[in-house]
């Protein structure tokens, strides 16, 4: 058994960190698929046509699109485990 410099086996963390990953992966395929679903409704209560929606929609989009490259730079700037800690604190709190 071969033991890494951090004094843990290799692997030891790959399984919780793939399950944290696909959480936040999923948390944020189902914050995209409840601003879809609720577009209608949303432009509804707006006085406004469900086609009026598609602009929030895409900016939105465009938004998360964006901060994909930046949080790699975020994340070699300051680390992972802090950049992802503080994304999902202020994903929860907005």
């Amino acid at each position: 058994m071969r033991i890494s410099p951090s004094g843990r086996e290799p692997g030891t963390l790959a399984r919780p960190t793939a399950l944290l990953v696909a959480g936040a992966t999923f948390m944020e395929l189902l914050d995209g698929t409840a601003l879809t679903t609720a577009a209608p409704r949303v432009a509804a209560s707006f006085g406004q046509s469900s086609a009026a929606m598609a602009v929030p929609i895409s900016a939105y989009l465009v938004t998360v699109a964006a901060f994909i490259p930046l949080g790699g730079w975020i994340v070699d700037r300051f680390g992972g485990r802090r950049t992802f800690a503080v994304a999902v604190v202020v994903f929860t709190l907005a």
